[in-house]
């Protein structure tokens, strides 16, 4: 059995450690044979003290003496810790092993017997073994299913590598066309495994809190046994010891465990994480994983810094909502609890018209054609941070909960986060099985870190296209502008009828989170945002959706913040944007700003009720990538990608390319909210600066992202790295109508 041993960490106050993250990169050995390795094989222990708001890092990759402390590059190797995911739910683990793509191919025909021969060169991305798992899925139809996993030899040397598998589809399937999609993961280890951190000293009270559990691949390979060892200088005691079985259901998920390290206070030595596989009558492999291991001290500060709870309701457009004087009483709760009692910014600009690119600029405080997810399709440059890995590099626990779709891990957004949970059902034409599976998670997982400070951030599609509200709330609203609503009405009324009960519907639902939050005892230290990505029209300019046009019912999102520290009762008029929201959680938490990158400014002093006299009226971007827009129930028209539009104070200029040129639509807020009136040719001089700001604004995006990446001058920036979907993330995108 091999073992991975850390390198040692001095640090002169242990008792003062609130949490102390172990080992989150660590050498592996034994059983994993090569584990995935990021970069150059760093691998990190953390020590974090909450009074200095310091973490440190450790290479362990090579050959390093005790208490050798080596800087990890981090803009090199972005949040460079391994991962595992078990039922979509993506944790930071000790090791893991190495799975890549091996093989997509669309449109294969199916031989007339349902068998498939396949031969793919071995991927130069996995380590060299003598045999390799495969594990395939295939789409004949619509529909993505697992077929069954594989051992295979693999044959030749060098680049000359390969295996070879057949695929049975069945006789009934011969001469149809398939999509197969194929992972493989190298088997070349033992039956064991092992991991020992650096010296540590227990304080009294202290706990180790961790999760464990075997990869869904490896689900029918028999039990393995999980142990955690304290040892001190000649001997070693076990403190932890449990066995799973993955064919049992209970065991086919993530275990929580947590161990009282009382007996061991004010001792000093190294814990040891093993694993060993039981029995040699299964199959010859198996994929345990140890996941976030933290020695926690439960007593929190007396005051600040606080939890940050951040939700994204994906569509929710700022006027159909109570506290922004909707008709409707659609959002009650989120009144009374939140807007009331807190800030609601009036006039809160998108960065973008559809869910990635404004998403990660809420993330990286940069504007989409600076971070590069602009398609969706994309991952996000190793060299661009989020605040995420800020916050959790400062000692927070880091926890997500979404629902996929553009939201994947793949794209970047998982980056600083020690937990990632993806709700990836496509069934979202059923009114339930969204926001209330993703909300219930999130109370799990608020349960399980309640002493401790996080940032939480969460996403639904619930009202999000199809509109499925449940039944009980399809009496509701049935009166939309003054016109009654039924079934003889036209089809965007209906669908907005629909929209605003999803609406109550989430409405509801988020009271029963944040009921949570108050039985947990963490209401007092918890602030709450909530906003959006875009809004959705309903026909109100002749179009339909998100994503295209760059209208007010878009372009204009929610902003409530609600919270110890905030005024109560506050509407700021003034114009902010996505790009503010990485910067303001940062100084929210007390987290350094990463100022190289934010484009956007703290909106802190409106939080305290104070102004911001720095910023006199700035401008604000939205920007549009869809190649497409729809005009009706059915039907698309083409649409040129990238259109622009720029606010400053109540003007707006929007900028829509042509074959030719461009055209232009100009608006004053104030005096026309309802975009009726097209200014550009009556009164142009009034948006001379708007045009002109639009006219220089991808040439400014690409220089900034240019010397952001340390480019050579003339040199140009890198261009973002496409990734593909993976069979679930297509299902998804597919049932919210973004893929045919």
């Amino acid at each position: 059995m091999g073992i991975a041993r850390i390198a040692a960490l001095r640090f002169t106050n242990p008792a003062s450690l609130s949490h102390l993250s172990i080992a989150l990169l660590l050498a592996a050995a034994g059983c994993f044979g090569r584990p995935e390795l990021p970069g150059s094989g760093a691998r990190e222990l953390r020590i974090v003290d909450p009074s200095s708001r310091a973490a440190m890092r450790i290479d362990v990759g090579g050959e390093l003496g005790t208490g050798t402390v080596v800087e990890v590059n981090d803009e090199s190797v972005p949040d460079a810790i391994p991962t595992a995911t078990i039922r979509d739910d993506t944790r930071r683990v000790l090791a893991t092993p190495t799975k890549q793509w091996l093989h997509v191919v669309s449109g294969a025909e199916i031989p007339a017997d349902g068998s498939l021969r396949l031969e793919p060169g071995y991927s130069a991305l996995l380590p060299r073994s003598r045999s390799a798992l495969i594990v395939p899925r295939a789409k004949v139809g619509d529909v993505w299913r697992d077929l069954p996993t594989e051992v295979v030899e693999v044959k030749g040397r060098g680049e000359a590598q390969h295996v070879a598998f057949t695929l049975d589809f069945g006789a009934d399937r011969g001469g149809e066309k398939a999509d197969i999609h194929i992972d493989a993961f190298p088997l070349d280890w033992g039956d064991a495994q092992s991991y020992e951190t650096g010296t540590v000293v227990i304080g009294r009270e202290n706990r180790l809190d961790f999760a464990f559990g075997i990869l869904e691949e490896a689900w029918t390979s028999g039990p393995v046994r999980f142990s955690v060892e304290w040892c001190e200088t000649h001997s070693c005691n076990e403190i932890f010891e449990e066995t799973l079985d993955p064919s049992e259901r209970e065991h086919q998920d993530w275990i929580e465990r947590s161990v009282a390290l009382s007996a061991d206070a004010d001792r000093e030595g190294h814990l040891v994480f093993k694993s060993v596989r039981i029995g040699r009558n299964v199959r010859d492999y198996s994929f345990p994983v140890w996941a976030n291991p933290t020695i926690v001290r439960p007593e929190k500060p007396a005051r600040g810094p606080y939890n940050v709870i951040l939700l994204s309701i994906d569509t929710q457009r700022a006027d159909h909502l109570t506290s922004y004087g909707y008709e409707h009483d659609t959002s009650p709760f989120m009144d009374r609890a939140f807007a009331r009692d807190g800030v609601v910014f009036e006039s809160m600009v998108a960065s973008a018209s559809s869910t990635s690119p404004a998403h990660m600029t809420m993330f990286t405080g940069m504007q989409a054609s600076a971070h590069g997810l602009t398609q969706g399709l994309e991952e996000l440059a190793p060299w661009i941070g989020t605040f995420t890995e800020s916050i959790r590099d400062a000692g927070y626990e880091t926890g997500a909960v979404t629902e996929d779709g553009w939201l994947g891990k793949q794209h970047g957004f998982a980056r600083g986060f020690n937990e990632y949970i993806e709700n990836r059902s496509p069934n979202i034409m059923a009114p339930t099985g969204q926001v209330d599976v993703t909300f219930e998670r999130a109370k799990k997982w608020l349960e399980r870190h309640k002493d401790r400070r996080f940032f939480l951030f969460l996403h639904t599609f619930q009202v999000h296209d199809p509109f499925s509200p449940p039944q009980a709330y399809t009496s509701m609203f049935r009166e939309q502008r003054g016109e009654a609503i039924d079934d003889s009405s036209p089809w965007y009324q209906r669908w907005l009828m629909a929209y605003d009960q999803e609406i109550r519907y989430t409405d509801d639902e988020l009271a029963g989170l944040w009921g949570t939050v108050e039985k947990l005892g963490i209401a007092e230290d918890t602030i709450f945002i909530i906003t959006s990505d875009h809004g959705e029209n309903f026909m109100e300019h002749g179009y339909f959706g998100h994503g295209a046009h760059l209208h007010e019912a878009v372009v204009r999102v929610p902003l409530i913040v609600h919270g110890p520290g905030i005024v109560r009762g506050r509407r700021v008029d003034e114009l902010v944007g996505h790009v503010d929201l990485a910067p303001t959680v940062l100084e929210l938490m007390g987290v350094d700003l990463p100022t190289r990158q934010l484009q956007g400014r703290s909106l802190l002093p409106y939080l305290r009720g104070e102004d911001d006299p720095s910023v006199a009226r700035p401008v604000y971007f939205t920007e549009s990538w869809a190649p497409q827009a729809r005009v009706d129930e059915q039907h698309f028209e083409p649409f040129l990608p990238p259109a622009f539009s720029a606010r400053r104070g109540m003007l707006k200029l929007a900028r829509y390319a042509t074959g030719d040129g461009f055209t232009f639509e100009a608006f004053d807020l104030a005096r026309d909210p309802g975009e009726r009136r097209n200014l550009w040719r009556s009164d142009r001089e009034r948006f001379a600066e708007l045009a002109l700001r639009l006219e220089s604004y991808e040439g400014a995006m690409h220089a900034f992202r240019e010397r952001l990446e340390g480019a050579d001058v003339g040199g140009g920036a890198s261009e973002p790295k496409a990734v593909g979907l993976d069979p679930e993330q297509e299902e998804k995108l597919k049932a919210l109508g973004y893929l045919n």
